[in-house]
């Protein structure tokens, strides 16, 4: 098992791989297609010295609009061995935003690769990869306190930011990955996850500093996951937002032959969680991370509490605090402040907004906005998103809960609860949620279930069945669920009280 060093990035494990067993197998895609490190290493060589040629200039941007591909990958680590820096976006954000992302990060060279994106300036991924070029770019390689990837946030609660991360990061979480997940040789990581999420980064990071080969999907699908696993022989893979939930409530199960132990990420329920290992024998280790910080606490197969989401790595410090930056005792929730211990454990900053940069932290403590309790055990246990509350009544009202009573509901695959204006000041409660594939049911009979399981304050008083508006990582995007408020088919159940 190969290891990077604290002052080593990607692409020193990448150049090493490709020198010491250029023959080994490196990538595995969608269609079973290969790259070995040898031949992907002197394809990254060659496209690099193309984007050269486009007038890309290290501390530059490249911007991706890309579906997850080798030649993604090949572009990716391109862009990076001359000192670009990446911008990954998702093509299905629409013109409107698309254009907005690409206007704030000013990209030198904008790829696609020939899917619904049409932009006049941009370049097709197959048209550069086919420019001559010599496989060795005249550049320096960039050092860890680089700037690597611009990774835009998924944006559920509002509008997204750019966090800046370094080299040194990318090289860092990866070492956090496989910590997390124990790989050894063995190993084989399967990512389900696009790469315009940092999950996804995170995975392919954990892949290269353990020198063990990466499997990867264009896009999560339920129907195929379980033969994809098993063919590309994967034992580990990273899910986000509703994967783990949608795959329970899916009609796919394991194959034989099937070699996962274990999946690593964060936001499932713990109801979810217990249902699912036991359905799919497959353990489930719940972390906690940001774009801003990944996986600054986890647990592993050996170090694992029920429900919580870990303990802290040992390179960071964490405090739990009260509205006036007190510590509180364990048990008594509170916002999640981090500290990293090494250089490279957080973000940089956010692109070009000096001011929600310092916004983001207390002093030398990163404000996670996040609300967590700690146990005496140093176990931590996620509670929701601060803001992520509806005023209603004079009550505070946690939307998570609200939402994960209608989940448990077998018809239900995804919940969201929002606040929207109440006729009487503050809040009412609208509940939008999507049912299982072929489900039917009407809002007022999952009401009527769900109001026996809730304290009379937290009822909604408004539902609304639907497909809901997600991110690539699966998550609800929770301001559109917002904004689009009362529709003609929203049902009003008139409580008010």
């Amino acid at each position: 098992m190969a290891q990077a060093r604290a002052d080593q990035t990607l692409l020193s494990c990448l150049e090493r791989y490709a020198s010491e067993r250029p023959d080994c197998l490196f990538l595995i895609g969608p269609c079973n297609e290969q790259a070995t490190y040898g031949g992907f290493w002197a394809a990254a060589g060659t496209a690099a010295t193309a984007m050269l040629a486009q007038g890309v200039k290290a501390g530059e941007r490249v911007v991706t609009i890309c579906e997850n591909s080798i030649e993604l990958f090949v572009v990716i680590v391109a862009a990076w061995r001359i000192g670009a820096t990446l911008v990954p976006l998702n093509p299905g954000l629409g013109s409107d935003l698309l254009g907005e992302m690409i206007a704030t990060a000013e990209p030198t060279l904008l790829v696609v690769d020939g899917g619904s994106t049409k932009i006049a300036s941009a370049i097709e991924i197959a048209d550069l990869l086919k420019l001559d070029g010599r496989p060795n770019p005249p550049a320096s390689p960039p050092g860890p306190g680089t700037d690597a990837l611009i990774i835009f946030s998924s944006g559920t609660t509002g509008k997204s930011k750019g966090c800046v991360l370094s080299h040194g990061y990318l090289a860092f979480f990866g070492r956090e990955f496989s910590a997390m997940a124990e790989l050894d040789e063995d190993d084989r990581v399967f990512c389900v996850t696009a790469m315009y999420h940092v999950n996804a980064f995170w995975a392919f990071a954990g892949s290269v500093v353990n020198g063990t080969p990466h499997a990867f999907e264009k896009r999560f699908s339920a129907s195929i996951f379980w033969q994809r696993s098993s063919e590309v022989e994967a034992t580990v893979f990273d899910y986000v937002g509703a994967i783990l939930a949608i795959l329970l409530r899916s009609a796919g199960e394991r194959t034989s032959g099937n070699r996962l132990r274990a999946c690593l990420g964060g936001g499932v329920r713990t109801e979810d969680l217990a249902q699912f290992e036991k359905r799919f024998h497959c353990k489930v280790l719940e972390g906690y991370g940001l774009t801003e910080c990944c996986q600054p606490i986890y647990q592993t197969e050996r170090d694992r509490k029920h429900g919580s989401v870990g303990r802290t790595s040992i390179y960071f410090d964490a405090r739990v605090v009260d509205e006036h930056d007190r510590d509180v005792s364990p048990g008594t929730p509170g916002q999640l402040l981090l500290r990293s211990r090494t250089p490279h454990g957080l973000f940089r900053r956010y692109w070009r907004d000096p001011e929600q940069t310092k916004a983001a932290f207390k002093g030398k403590w990163f404000a996670t906005r996040d609300l967590v309790t700690r146990d005496t055990d140093g176990y931590f246990y996620f509670i929701e998103r601060l803001g992520h509350v509806v005023r209603r009544r004079g009550e505070n009202v946690s939307c998570f809960q609200v939402e994960g009573v209608f989940a448990s509901h077998p018809m239900v695959q995804l919940a969201a609860a929002v606040g929207v204006p109440a006729d009487l000041g503050d809040e009412e409660i609208l509940l939008a949620v999507e049912l299982v594939d072929g489900a039917t049911m009407t809002p007022k009979e999952l009401h009527s279930w769900g109001i026996e399981k809730l304290p009379k304050f937290m009822h909604p008083r408004y539902v609304r069945i639907g497909t809901l508006p997600r991110t690539a990582s699966q998550r609800v995007e929770r301001h559109r669920v917002k904004s689009i408020g009362l529709t003609a088919d929203t049902y009003d159940s008139g409580t008010i009280g």
